[in-house]
């Protein structure tokens, strides 16, 4: 009489434990890569947040460097010692009110004060913003900040240039801001990104994220 054998091989002990090794390790990678989407499409959210408030703020206080009390006489202007990465302007207060256009500009000035407002980029990759009334910061995480100012030669013809090739600073009409935010994590990229201000090409020095945002903001009331 054969008994029958109970319970499993050794072969099939093996081949079972292989399967269920096989199952948990691609649970596992699906786990990882789910994470790590997370992690970039966070960091990408939090970049496009922080960029844009960044933009508008300062479109909002740049603004002012044409404001115009009757339409005709411009009352604020583009500093001369503006640099491709730093910014320079100033207005004259026209109304309390303007205060509240850019949290770049604090405080209690009396109206008819010209106030100067500076802005750049710290070494510790904060862009923030000086006045001769106080200073603030903006946000974290930038890489670089440039400015291109728009140059009016005629009614219908302008041009775009770096600080070193405007000739005469009262003809500036508008100013293209480039903002390069990169992520707080760092290891989000199996290559370093590349990142491109106009014609110039850049290499990050890590694996986070980088993503150039821009803006052009045109000068209200101005009569150069």
């Amino acid at each position: 009489m054969i008994k029958k054998q109970l319970g499993l091989t050794m072969i099939e002990l093996m081949v079972s434990m292989m399967l269920g090794l096989g199952l948990i390790a691609g649970v596992g990678q699906l786990f990882v890569q789910s994470q790590k989407s997370f992690a970039l499409q966070r960091n990408l959210s939090d970049m496009t947040d922080d960029a844009s408030f960044a933009l508008e703020d300062l479109a909002k206080g740049i603004l002012l460097a044409g404001y115009s009390d009757d339409g005709t006489t411009v009352n604020g202007y583009i500093g001369t010692n503006s640099t491709d990465n730093k910014l320079y302007y100033s207005f004259r207060l026209g109304d309390s009110s303007q205060l509240n256009n850019s949290v770049c500009i604090t405080g209690s000035p009396s109206v008819g004060s010209i106030i100067t407002v500076h802005i750049y980029n710290s070494p510790a990759n904060v862009l923030s913003c000086k006045s001769n009334i106080t200073a603030q910061d903006l946000i974290s995480e930038v890489e670089k900040i440039e400015f291109r100012y728009g140059v009016k030669i005629a009614a219908n013809s302008f041009y775009y240039a770096k600080a070193a090739d405007v000739a005469d600073w009262t003809k500036i009409f508008a100013v293209k801001v480039f903002l390069v935010v990169r992520s707080v994590d760092d290891k989000l990229t199996r290559n370093k990104i590349k990142y491109k201000i106009e014609d110039t090409e850049y290499t990050a020095v890590d694996n986070r994220l980088y993503k150039v945002f821009s803006k052009t903001i045109f000068l209200r009331a101005n009569s150069h």
